[in-house]
């Protein structure tokens, strides 16, 4: 079995228990890829079903054999939006922008989807209800970004479609590897990694939807410098709205809180990792957030660890300079020094040197007062540092499970970064 195979096992639960509470009958016989009738036309689809489907490949997804009165339709939508939008100042001020081009209403009101996607979406209202506020937030966020953007009207649609169902793929993940404080592993983590393609397999299965939502939801982890997935595309090669629809998901998490703290460090990222995204793109979110956030407010963190995490970055960078002093050749390595080049670059585009980071701890003796500038620029520089690790045990599982299992730089790397 494929890892997407095996995954779909955790979708075809949640449907299951959803018929328990709620009425969904089978729309049309439900056969087995090797056609054997499994469920008969107008059944209803309770937990009691699971263990009989799942023992099956079926010739057709289970959402385009089921129904469910009343489903998720656009009128829902739209409610779920506005109640976003009312209770969340910050969307209403992106509201308001939006509706200087188009209205938010109508273009919700205009999308044309397949009756098995409203299913789809109705499953991820009931049972997955961080996916689907998650979904709110980003078509909020890309239709933002359409609007700064002068997108047309079809573009806008497609935008709206692709942010809509960009996570459905993680409805097919084991919902205990999502938990704040789980520890994945390699194999898990390429689970994870899977969820555009697997996303872009279940929308390719409506050929009524423009190309441009299929391919925006594949790209949307992707990233301009190659350091994306699941493909490693570069620059141009990644469709303006996959850009787009990258951006609004990496930002909708800090929109989300409301939280002067959590959108100065998102401006702080997008800015630090500029060379990341489209073009003009990120000046749109920090526009934003800039109108939201009071400068003068010191709430990006405790500055008396500040000293302790530029140290901490001081010897992850020797670590990496130790590991090329000693003549280390393995190809994760190779990946590492290049991410760490860039990852210098884009910081001192901000004014900070990585690799001469201690240097900067002077500049706090005569103006104590800056260091809250430099809290969420620091932050960001250990999350980017663990986000190569991270990378690498994606590229290759086997490779980094077996070096983190010795003594090598990988593991002191690791163990050094975990500890900070």
């Amino acid at each position: 079995m494929s890892a997407i195979d095996t995954e779909v096992d955790h979708y075809l639960r949640a449907v299951t228990e959803l018929g328990d509470t709620r009425e969904i009958i089978a729309s049309r016989d439900i056969y087995s890829e090797n056609g054997t009738k499994l469920i008969a036309a107008g059944i209803r689809i309770t937990s009691k079903l699971y263990d009989k489907l799942v023992d099956h490949k079926l010739q057709l997804p289970l959402d385009m054999s089921v129904t469910t009165e009343p489903p998720i339709g656009l009128n829902s939508i739209t409610t779920d939006l506005q109640q976003l939008i009312d209770a969340n100042p910050i969307f209403r001020q992106i509201a308001e922008s939006i509706n200087q081009s188009f209205n938010l209403n109508q273009v919700i009101a205009a999308i044309n989807m397949p009756p098995p996607l409203y299913f789809r979406l109705t499953v991820s209202k009931e049972k997955f209800p961080n996916i689907y506020q998650r979904a709110l937030s980003s078509v909020l966020l890309t239709l933002f970004i359409a609007h700064c953007e002068k997108m047309t009207q079809e573009d806008t649609q497609s935008i709206a479609i692709s942010a809509l169902f960009h996570n459905i793929g993680m409805m097919h993940v084991d919902p205990t590897m999502l938990a704040p404080t789980y520890r994945m592993n390699s194999n898990e983590r390429r689970h994870i990694y899977a969820h555009p393609v697997t996303a872009y397999m279940l929308l390719k299965q409506f050929p009524e939807l423009s190309k441009t939502v299929g391919e925006a939801i594949l790209e949307h982890h992707e990233r301009m410098d190659g350091r994306g997935y699941p493909r490693g595309l570069t620059g141009d090669r990644i469709s303006r709205c996959g850009q787009i629809l990258g951006i609004a998901v990496v930002s909708a998490k800090a929109f989300e809180s409301n939280d002067l703290a959590e959108l100065q460090k998102l401006a702080v990222t997008l800015k630090v990792s500029a060379r990341q995204y489209g073009n003009g793109l990120i000046g749109h979110i920090v526009s934003m957030i800039n109108q939201d956030v009071d400068p003068n407010v010191d709430s990006a963190g405790d500055a008396k660890n500040l000293t302790g995490k530029m140290k901490l970055i001081a010897s992850a960078f020797e670590q990496f300079n130790l590991a090329v002093e000693d003549g280390v050749t393995d190809q994760m390595l190779e990946y590492a020094k290049q991410r760490v080049s860039l990852l210098r670059m884009d910081f001192q585009d901000v004014g900070i040197d990585l690799g001469n980071i201690e240097d900067s701890l002077h500049v706090f003796d005569d103006h104590p007062e800056l260091a809250h500038e430099y809290i969420p620029l620091v932050n960001e520089a250990l999350w980017q540092l663990k986000s190569i690790l991270l990378d690498i045990s994606r590229r290759w599982p086997q490779e980094f499970e077996e070096s983190v299992s010795g003594e090598g730089w990988l593991t002191q790397q690791r163990d050094l970064l975990l500890a900070g």
